[in-house]
């Protein structure tokens, strides 16, 4: 099991019991979720993504401007399959001194087991963020191709130089601090409504409704440290001249503390397409 992407997607999938699915009533201006940031230096493109969205999703104009890119950049590198970083890999997803029963209750624990269709046997060393991805997955059918299939697929079809604006282990080290126990056992109490929630965030999503991804949150250390990496490179890509491509997940881009913002408080005209 490989989806770091999906389990960053996950991240955001709770929400509060409710007895039927909230149906997204938005605004539909169909206006792509695509920005142009430009700089002293040159311009780069930024298309917001979501793992629920299908390749179909996308739309003429993200092709037409990933074809002019010089450079395609999404979130996380996928551990390669050389015998050493698999073996790391496994490493990254267990609990190494607990167990996950005691992380998150015998109970709850078993719901957890019952919910994703595993004996506890397979499931009691997994970290919290290793256990949200599988409950996710059975909670909501993510599309084959996804957005994100689609643009990388894109991409190694034109031969670009593909960069990750984090590598796995660091992708790894973000999720171990962002999906603590109780956010676990939050989802695994609301394992009905994760679903639902999916729903209303993809017909959101594909209305073209920034804002209802929008968050008054303020960034946690990790995070706002994982943030501003992101944003040092997208200006070393602009000082640089290069005509890069961005793929990045929606939640990270929207709302006041989202690096939308902080990239025009920095000085940065931002666009929307």
């Amino acid at each position: 099991m490989r989806s770091l992407a999906l389990a960053a997607l996950v991240i955001t999938a709770g929400c509060a019991t409710q007895s039927v699915c909230p149906v997204y009533r938005g605004t539909a201006s169909k206006q792509p979720l695509l920005w142009r940031v430009s700089g002293d230096g040159g311009e780069v493109i930024i298309q917001a993504t979501h793992q629920a969205a299908a390749d179909s999703d996308l739309s003429p104009t993200a092709f037409t401007l990933i074809d002019r890119a010089d450079v395609y950049v999404t979130e996380a590198a996928e551990p390669s399959e050389r015998e050493h970083e698999a073996k790391e890999w496994r490493r990254a997803t267990q609990l190494r001194r607990t167990t996950l029963p005691i992380l998150i209750g015998g109970e709850t624990f078993e719901r957890l087991a019952l919910y994703v269709g595993l004996p506890g046997s397979q499931l009691q060393k997994l970290k919290p963020w290793v256990a949200y991805v599988l409950l996710g997955r059975e909670a909501y059918e993510f599309p084959r191709p996804s957005m994100n299939q689609a643009l990388l697929a894109r991409a190694d079809a034109r031969g670009m130089p593909v960069e990750f604006l984090d590598s796995w282990d660091q992708q790894v080290s973000y999720l171990d601090q962002a999906i603590t126990p109780q956010k676990l056992g939050e989802a695994i109490d609301d394992f009905e409504q994760v679903g639902c929630k999916l729903e209303y965030e993809i017909a959101a999503f594909r209305a073209g409704d920034e804002a209802a991804f929008a968050s008054e949150r303020e960034w946690e250390d990790a995070p706002s440290l994982r943030t501003q990496r992101w944003l040092r490179r997208i200006d070393t890509l602009l000082t640089r001249g290069f005509k890069a491509f961005f793929a990045i997940g929606v939640e990270q881009l929207a709302g006041p503390s989202g690096m939308l913002a902080r990239l025009s408080a920095a000085g940065l005209h931002v666009e929307r397409l």
